[in-house]
């Protein structure tokens, strides 16, 4: 009998969250070209699985922004050009690894084109040519060991959402 009524609260625990996650705003994310992106050179792995990895991050970053959307809101993303934090030495270690050195000179940059559209597909906002830069990545707070792939990047889609979509006009 006790197992019956902890499997039941369960049951309905895993049916609040998935409708809290379906109410959750939506996100497309589209690459354009990343062949011809300014810097997605990989470090220490072939550059078609460190594109992969770039692109499953930053797709992660705008979904969970996403998740924050009103109820029925869907976001579509098209990435047009990307320029990791940091630069890749072209002289490779004696292990055959490269390295991605961190300078401020070599700080972030993300450009994109977005559009939110509402139920009935009725355009919310959008905007052509969006470039995020961070010039200033390497003064942030945080422990650069505790800190996930593509970091810098994925605090700038963060942070740019929270103030230029979730913001309320003034």
């Amino acid at each position: 009998m006790k197992i019956t009524h902890i499997a039941g609260k369960f049951a309905a625990a895993s049916l609040l969250l998935l409708s809290s996650q379906a109410s959750a705003g939506e996100v497309s994310v589209t690459w354009s070209d990343p062949a011809k992106f300014t810097d997605i050179v990989a470090s220490n792995s072939t550059d078609k699985a460190y594109r992969r990895s770039i692109e499953k991050a930053l797709s992660a970053e705008f979904k969970a922004q996403a998740a924050k959307l009103p109820e029925g809101q869907k976001m579509t993303v098209n990435i047009t050009d990307i320029d990791l934090a940091g630069e890749v030495d072209p002289v490779p270690t004696r292990d055959g690894y490269r390295v991605r050195i961190l300078k401020d000179v070599y700080y972030p940059q993300l450009r994109f084109d977005y559009k939110i559209t509402n139920q009935t597909g009725a355009i919310v906002k959008e905007q052509a040519g969006v470039t995020l830069k961070d010039a200033g990545f390497l003064s942030g707070s945080g422990n650069a060991a505790s800190r996930q792939d593509f970091y810098y990047e994925r605090q700038m889609i963060k942070a740019w959402f929270g103030k230029d979509i979730l913001a309320k006009p003034q």
